[in-house]
């Protein structure tokens, strides 16, 4: 018999061995719990304590003279002999087990750019019709280049910050704080924000932004909308808040965003059970002629210990007063009604030209009417007149003379009628993305 088989089959015996025993000695126990273990079961428990710490000695003696396993594939002794119990669990020893003597890689950090947030959604919780709260998204550099925050923005309504910084090195950290104003929005709420950067993997990041939201009040209607205003001739809307929970709210304080809208407050009741505020929207222009978009804002005080805030502990919420916001659309009537009144070129990259868009402009009362001339607001973009019924209908088509520089743009084109020195207002937009 080889050495090699001797040891195997002096380990077996010395393992049944410890076992029998150990098992016998359980089930002793077990029979009696509340007598002391037997003088035989200590005794075995003795022997496997010792064989254990026999086996560990000897583990640790061959280790030191580089006598390992095959498994770790290490030479073996002057013998020429490997341990028979070198595949066992090493654990107890202090000494990593043959498997994690080969730990992986250290991950670093990714070649390029990479933009991580540590979060892709911002969770307001519960929150009040009316107010302000607060999130900051935190975003990382996990790349081994610059990393680059060119734009940043929202489709929801919330006032997004400016990253801070723009730029980070490897390894950096930076934030976008997040403003959502709540307003008179009921109910869960879902929006998203638009990220992009220099990552040339998802140079375009989508982040979500979501809520749910207290109903407080209600609006008729939510959009005051004049339609066709005629300048110099006031236009009047009413807008009823109805208070749908117990709470008591007392208006604080009513402005506008434009001063040719006024609010005023008419009433304030409470019959028939229902609770309601009245409020009158007028807009009166002497201004252009063209498109508006302006707002009214109510600031509405709660009782004493009324402050709700949100469910999210990380989130700031201000709710006294309540601020609702409340749009007012139309048109301040012209000579001539231009078909849209608002153009939006879309999005095209740097060193690119947009597609043609054309406006369409009649009269409104049937008088003949001369265009005498159109201003584009900015240099790159020019403007072809052709009439198609003279002096009823005219078609006003824009083209690009340039490549527009990079970045958002919002212009104002104005038109001159020979009906009047007021020009005809429309507005313009679009967005040129920064080549990469």
């Amino acid at each position: 018999m080889t050495e090699k088989l001797k040891s195997w089959v002096i380990g077996a015996a010395l393992g049944g061995c410890i076992g029998l025993a150990a098992g016998y000695g359980v089930a002793t126990v077990a029979n009696n719990r509340a007598s002391s273990a037997p003088k035989d079961v200590k005794t075995a428990w003795d022997a496997y304590v010792k064989a254990q710490k026999n086996y560990m000695a000897a583990l640790t003696a061959e280790r030191r003279s580089g006598q390992l396993s095959a498994i770790s594939g290490q030479p073996a002794g002057a013998n020429g002999q490997r341990a028979a119990f070198n595949n066992q669990p090493s654990a107890a020893s202090g000494h990593p087990s043959p498997v994690s003597d080969h730990p992986s890689a250290v991950v670093g950090p990714k070649a390029g750019t990479w933009i991580a947030f540590d979060e892709n959604v911002a969770d307001f919780g519960t929150v009040d019709q009316g107010t302000e709260s607060v999130k900051v998204f935190v975003y990382r550099n996990k790349g081994n280049q610059r990393l680059e925050i060119k734009n940043v923005s929202s489709t929801c309504g919330c006032t997004v910050g400016q990253p801070e910084p723009k730029e980070l090195p490897p390894g950096g950290v930076g934030h976008v704080r997040v403003s959502f104003k709540s307003g008179a929005f009921s109910g869960p709420i879902s929006k998203t924000l638009t990220v992009q950067s220099n990552d040339p993997t998802t140079p375009t990041l989508t982040l979500g932004v979501k809520a749910n939201v207290r109903t407080l009040f209600t609006l008729e209607p939510r959009v005051v909308d004049f339609g066709d205003v005629e300048r110099g001739k006031p236009a009047f809307k009413e807008v009823v808040i109805k208070l749908v929970t117990p709470e008591t709210f007392q208006v604080q304080r009513i402005g506008t965003t434009h001063p040719e809208l006024k609010a005023d407050l008419m009433q304030q009741s409470a019959k028939g059970g229902e609770r309601a505020i009245h409020l009158l929207f007028t807009m009166d222009s002497n201004g252009n002629f063209g498109p508006f978009a302006y707002a009214g804002r109510i600031y509405l005080a709660r009782p004493q210990g009324g402050n709700q805030s949100s469910t999210d502990k990380n989130v700031r919420s201000t709710a006294a007063p309540l601020e609702l916001i409340i749009p007012a659309k139309g048109v301040v009537a012209g000579p001539l009604r231009v078909k849209p009144d608002t153009v939006f070129f879309g999005s095209v990259k740097q060193g690119s030209t947009f597609k043609p868009q054309k406006l369409v402009l009649t009269s409104r009362n049937g008088k003949a009417v001369e265009v005498k001339s159109v201003e584009t607001g900015f240099e790159g973009l020019k403007a072809a007149v052709k009439a198609l019924k003279p002096g009823m209908e005219y078609e006003i088509e824009l083209t690009d003379a340039a490549p527009p520089p990079p970045g958002f743009f919002q212009r104002t084109l104005h038109i001159l009628t020979s009906d009047s020195d007021v020009p005809i207002e429309v507005k313009l937009s679009g967005v040129v993305m920064k080549a990469m």
